[in-house]
């Protein structure tokens, strides 16, 4: 097939084709053959089906701000206004998308924005985690991707404190583990940036400066424990 003059391989047309094949399967398959996932589905009816009552006999519904709530606030937020399963469903849909979109920005953000290997992303979107079910670890990867492209581009510190504090916060909430992977990212570069002489450790330490945001907040709201946490180290 040919391409018209200016037109490429990574362009808005073709990025879109490829997140809808990635969110089809979620949103056409009667199954979604993710092993954690219906643990994730009950949990999302204890929490918020009035029809199940019963359950709260069973059990109690204690909030906490764990690094692992990514799936509950968001079918939290869309219960409302679609049934629950159909909540899941589009939050499955987002991650992978945004896991998908997430390497092409950063890839942009690296390499320019005429840079088009970032889309083979698509290729690995379905990987171990996301098979096992730990979604939430792969939307927060996904997040973790967009906030590490932003902070990229971004220049104006305070604007950069400000907008990917709060991003690289909502990585916190969203899995433990993917905000680890956000400092590690956002560390490594900017100590290869220092290395190869094209940042002073001065503007390197402003680069990580927003760090201070999600950090103080893990500090001020997280509880740390180790039963708090025994599920994710689990």
């Amino acid at each position: 097939m040919r391409l018209a003059a200016g037109q490429t391989w990574s362009g808005p047309a073709f990025l879109a084709v490829i997140c809808v094949f990635l969110a089809a399967p979620f949103l056409l398959l009667h199954d979604i053959p993710l092993f954690d996932l219906p643990v994730h589905i009950a949990r999302q009816h204890i929490l918020y089906d009035p029809s199940i009552a019963v359950a709260r006999e069973h059990y109690e519904v204690l909030w906490r701000v764990l690094p692992n709530l990514a799936l509950d606030l968001f079918v939290g937020v869309f219960h409302h206004v679609m049934p629950i399963d159909w909540a899941v469903r589009l939050f499955l849909a987002v991650t992978a998308i945004q896991l998908f979109l997430g390497a092409v920005a950063l890839n942009r953000a690296l390499f320019g924005r005429t840079a088009s290997f970032g889309w083979y992303a698509a290729l690995f979107v379905f990987s171990g985690p996301f098979l096992i079910g730990l979604i939430n670890l792969c939307f927060g990867v996904g997040l973790c991707l967009w906030t590490f492209a932003l902070s990229l581009t971004l220049r104006r510190f305070w604007v950069r404190f400000a907008v990917c504090g709060l991003l690289a916060t909502l990585v916190l909430l969203s899995h433990l583990y993917a905000f680890a992977l956000y400092g590690l990212l956002l560390g490594s570069h900017a100590a290869g940036q220092v290395l190869a002489r094209e940042r002073s450790p001065t503007a390197a330490a402003a680069a990580l400066a927003h760090l201070a945001i999600p950090i103080a907040f893990y500090f001020a709201f997280v509880p740390r424990g180790f039963n708090d946490f025994l599920p994710i180290y689990w």
